[in-house]
């Protein structure tokens, strides 16, 4: 997708990765899809996509498990947090 290299029109492919805009930051453009499902007694958790910045792409896929049953209210927010956490400390070296 990013390197426009799908058998999609060029327009559709630009309109996809508007779409795809989640946010718009210091950091950059982020460009991504999250995911949640329950399997197995585990919810599983994912983000996926790539950060735009003024020099460089980051690519990123990260994916968290919990157990099904637990009461922890940060894990749908989790995944962004350690996601975003990584990349700054990769951006800034």
């Amino acid at each position: 997708l990013y390197e426009n290299q799908l058998p999609f029109s060029s327009e559709n492919i630009g309109i996809v990765k508007e779409i795809m805009i989640s946010e718009e930051n210091d950091m950059g453009t982020f460009r991504d899809k999250t995911g949640w499902t329950q399997k197995d007694g585990l919810n599983i958790g994912w983000w996926i996509g790539y950060l735009t910045t003024a020099d460089n792409v980051y690519f990123f896929s990260t994916r968290i498990t919990d157990s099904a049953d637990s009461q922890n209210k940060e894990f749908s927010s989790c995944r962004k947090t350690i996601t975003k956490h990584i990349l700054q400390e990769i951006i800034k070296n």
